[in-house]
């Protein structure tokens, strides 16, 4: 998790968060029902899918800007 963190901020040091490739409230809160609900190893994989879904869309969403993503 440590590793994770340091990436995360190392991260968010150099470029702008942008809310709309964010993770909704109502994402989190369906995450955390799963996880009560028995499954966090399966949770934890899809969330960081989601995550890389929506990195590549920013990322495509910046290259059709002309952006360095």
């Amino acid at each position: 998790m440590e590793n994770i963190n340091k990436y995360i901020n190392n991260f968010t040091r150099r470029h702008k968060e942008n809310s709309r490739f964010a993770m909704k409230a109502s994402d989190i809160l369906s995450a955390v029902r799963l996880v009560k609900g028995g499954n966090p190893a399966d949770v934890i994989c899809n969330i960081f899918r989601y995550g890389y879904a929506k990195g590549y869309s920013a990322c495509e969403s910046e290259m059709k800007k002309g952006g360095a993503a």
